[in-house]
């Protein structure tokens, strides 16, 4: 059984929308056409 909140009843402050962006660090191989292992990285 799910239960629906009204969040902006409870926090009325709180932006109707919201961007989500990445922000993950990266090792530089992410654009490499072969795969290269972890082991290989380190």
């Amino acid at each position: 059984m799910a239960t629906e909140y009204n969040y902006r009843k409870i926090f009325p402050r709180m932006p109707k929308t919201l961007r989500i962006g990445d922000i993950t660090i990266r090792d530089g191989f992410q654009h490499e056409e072969k795969f290269i292992s972890t082991r290989v990285e380190i």
